[in-house]
């Protein structure tokens, strides 16, 4: 099956906007970008968490190929799972009815958790933050990215749609966040370039979030090979 897939590694040096940070930490290793439409099962409306932890999950698997050349190791490479297979996974768990399957139901972060666990073998830490406190809790967000180096997963209540977090950065005063987002929400794109030029993956200050709406993230507790 043909998909409309851009493969990425270290982005971050490629956007447009250069943000003069004093601290900053990134997503190491390649994983394929998975958005609206990307594997011609057309899922606009409700599909973005579907696509995120597909992303999530692409991540691990290159993690876990080169794991294996690095290593000699033996570890299964399981491919990224299809909207249907992840509904499969959550109704085989309990987390969701029969009827779930083939449905447009959407997913957030507690059931990426889940579906990546599941697969992957790869615990997942939910941070919860409170309408108006996200800002309180992006310092936990940098510290993932410093420590694990895996891309994550945001979304809320008021604002629903499933993001990518692929980066953290601080300004020099230490007092504004900016959380570099790869936003599932496109049908189709030609390559990088299309990406950063259309914003599909670009920096948003704190500030631009609804401030009204909780946050979830979805941390994978996985570990970059790379330093």
């Amino acid at each position: 099956m043909f998909k409309n897939l851009i493969q990425l590694e270290k982005l971050y040096t490629k956007l447009n906007k250069k943000e003069n940070f004093s601290n900053a930490s990134f997503v190491k290793g390649k994983y394929d970008f998975y958005h609206y439409c990307c594997d011609g099962y057309n899922d606009v409306g409700f599909g973005c968490g579907y696509r995120t932890t597909q992303t999530i999950c692409s991540w691990i698997k290159n993690q876990n190929i080169a794991m294996n050349q690095e290593y000699g190791t033996n570890i299964p490479i399981i491919q990224e799972p299809s909207i249907l297979e992840i509904q499969k996974i959550l109704v085989d768990c309990g987390d969701k009815p029969s009827n779930f399957i083939g449905s447009k139901e959407w997913i957030g972060c507690f059931e990426s958790c889940i579906v990546i666990d599941y697969l992957y073998d790869v615990p997942c830490k939910i941070v919860h933050c409170d309408a108006g406190s996200l800002e309180k809790h992006i310092p936990q967000i940098l510290d993932h990215f410093e420590n694990f180096s895996s891309p994550s997963m945001m979304g809320g209540n008021l604002d629903s749609s499933s993001k990518g977090i692929i980066g953290i950065g601080c300004n020099y005063s230490q007092t504004k966040y900016n959380i570099l987002v790869a936003d599932p929400h496109c049908t189709f794109v030609q390559d990088e370039l299309d990406l950063i030029n259309d914003d599909w993956i670009s920096w948003r200050s704190i500030d631009s979030f609804e401030q009204q709406s909780f946050y979830n993230f979805c941390l994978p507790q996985k570990k970059t090979l790379e330093v």
